[in-house]
């Protein structure tokens, strides 16, 4: 029931209850607000952002107004039960519960589709716009015949749609008389259809998330009208955590032929098989919002800044990455405009890196490369090699061939055994580094690389004054291969702890290390087929093949 003398701004509205504010109070209750004083002593009216206070003012008091504990009542609130000239503002929470019941599913969503603006008659004008992901409309004359001269459109937009399908249920339009369609917002959009007559059309669906339907009637004659439903195909912002293992796969944004959403927050833990020593990630597409929507690695299965790897935004393709450890995670966050393709990047468990640890070279000569042989060295390398031939007052080092990653991939030459020992070089990029000679019998090489970006890697020979052979070394007749050929591993036995080192048919070195008493299992199963000799102590032991 509404009291005429306290409603609108002028006729039979008396003061104080003559501003119209006593209105927009009834308005707010019907929207799913409390009073602000929750209707108790001290209540609750469920809004976070209005404080708890007594119970109703009236009139116009002056601030501050304090009660229940709080620094001032609220007085100014819609929802109090002061004057009209001193009511002015909702507050965000209240704007925010109000807004909850006319979303979809609220008790108060009809509204949004609501054909009461319609002129009298049910013939329909104006612009309707339609969000929710489904949902049915018509001509608005119900029963009766719509109206002549009607012009009025529905603008079907929902949320991170990417299509809509429109299907008429009923349709029976007098010539003259037209609904047009259109793949976009305006009529300057594509028409997906011209429709008249009552033949039912078929169903029309958009490219895009957005569609207007426009109703057109002449001033002549009229029909029972039309009445259609539409569905959408909904891409929803990506949230929570996803686990992925197994020893390789595929991870995209999934946003599939479509941009992806905004305020996107998702994350993905690659975890490899046992006994792996890291993951190697590769980007196939990347095209973010530069400086906004970031695709951020780590090491490890959370969110630490202590362990992440590297963080991507914009339209160049990353780098390879190699996470340092057998779980990786893939964090992709977006602001809440402007989106782009997305991403989409392979995932590969290694199972053990190709260069670790000290090797130890106690030959007069010879010859060392970063072991990757005809391919690029990979991400994470940390490895060394110590040159200590008995005898040897000072070893020299010549590169033959050089190529890392500038400033981020290194090999170091010390002038001694350890890496305390005064730095001869330093060395990263293109140019081949100088003949490098150390003042006693020790030379200590070690190579890093980085997390991402890898080359063609290096190679160097040496020399020294030191004997030409252990006494302590096993002699080619006393080693022992199997299986030959070999697939995975070989197996190397000698008698006593001896450096030994393999080139493939062309004479290139693919690996150097010391081999221990007993039996040793050398892993070739990422080799190229072929003929392959072992040299112990710098002499040929032994020819086999890598199947």
């Amino acid at each position: 029931m509404i009291d005429y003398r306290y409603f609108g701004r002028g006729g039979s509205a008396q003061a104080p209850y003559n501003k119209g504010r006593t209105a927009t109070h009834e308005v707010g209750h019907w929207l799913n607000l409390r009073h602000i004083w929750g209707d108790a002593q001290c209540g609750d009216d469920y809004v976070n952002d209005t404080p708890v206070q007594q119970g109703p003012n009236y009139g116009c008091p002056t601030f501050p107004k304090p009660s229940c504990g709080n620094t001032s009542d609220m007085f100014m609130n819609y929802m109090d039960y002061t004057d009209d000239a001193c009511m002015n503002l909702f507050t965000q929470g209240q704007k925010t519960r109000m807004r909850a019941v006319l979303a979809p599913n609220g008790f108060r969503a009809s509204l949004t589709s609501s054909l009461g603006c319609s002129p009298p008659g049910g013939g329909c004008s104006g612009t309707q716009t339609l969000t929710a992901a489904s949902g049915t409309f018509s001509d608005g004359s119900g029963s009766g015949n719509y109206q002549n001269n009607s012009d009025c459109r529905w603008l079907i937009q929902p949320p991170n749609a990417t299509s809509i399908t429109l299907t008429f249920q009923s349709f029976n339009l007098l010539s003259g008389d037209f609904v047009y369609v259109y793949d976009g917002s305006t009529t300057s959009a594509p028409l997906l259809g011209t429709f008249s007559g009552n033949t039912l059309p078929a169903p029309v669906t958009s490219s895009g998330g957005v569609m207007l339907v426009r109703f057109v009637s002449d001033g002549s004659g009229t029909a029972d009208g039309f009445v259609a439903s539409y569905t959408s195909t909904l891409n929803i912002p990506c949230y929570g955590t996803q686990t992925v293992s197994g020893a390789s796969g595929t991870i995209t944004d999934g946003s599939g032929s479509n941009n992806y959403q905004n305020n996107a927050d998702c994350k993905w833990i690659i975890t490899a098989p046992s006994g792996s020593a890291g993951i190697r990630i590769e980007f196939t597409q990347f095209r973010t919002e530069t400086g906004y929507d970031f695709v951020t690695l780590y090491d490890g299965n959370a969110v630490n800044s202590n362990y992440i790897i590297r963080r991507f935004s914009g339209t160049t393709l990353p780098p390879i990455i190699t996470s340092a450890t057998p779980q990786a995670l893939v964090y992709f966050t977006t602001d809440n405009s402007i989106t782009d393709a997305g991403w989409s990047l392979n995932y590969t468990a290694i199972s053990q890196p190709y260069c670790q640890g000290t090797t130890t070279l106690t030959a007069p000569s010879g010859t060392i490369t970063d072991g990757s042989g005809n391919s690029d060295y990979t991400n994470r390398a940390n490895c060394r090699w110590l040159i200590q031939p008995p005898g040897a007052t000072w070893i020299e080092l010549t590169f033959s061939s050089f190529n890392t990653e500038s400033g981020y991939d290194f090999v170091k030459v010390y002038d001694g055994a350890t890496t305390s020992a005064p730095l001869l070089g330093s060395y990263s990029g293109t140019t081949l580094p100088p003949v490098l000679r150390s003042s006693g019998g020790s030379l200590l090489i070690v190579f890093t690389s980085d997390s991402s970006i890898t080359r063609a890697g290096w190679s160097a020979s040496y020399t020294s004054n030191g004997t030409t052979s252990l006494p302590t070394e096993a002699t080619p007749s006393e080693v022992r291969l199997y299986p030959v050929p070999c697939f995975d591993y070989l197996t190397i036995e000698v008698p006593i702890s001896t450096p030994g080192e393999v080139l493939d048919a062309t004479g290139r070195l693919v690996w150097q290390g010391m081999i221990p008493s007993g039996g040793y299992q050398l892993s070739v199963q990422t080799w190229p087929s072929g003929l392959y000799l072992l040299r112990i102590g710098g002499h040929s032991a032994a020819r086999f093949v890598k199947e």
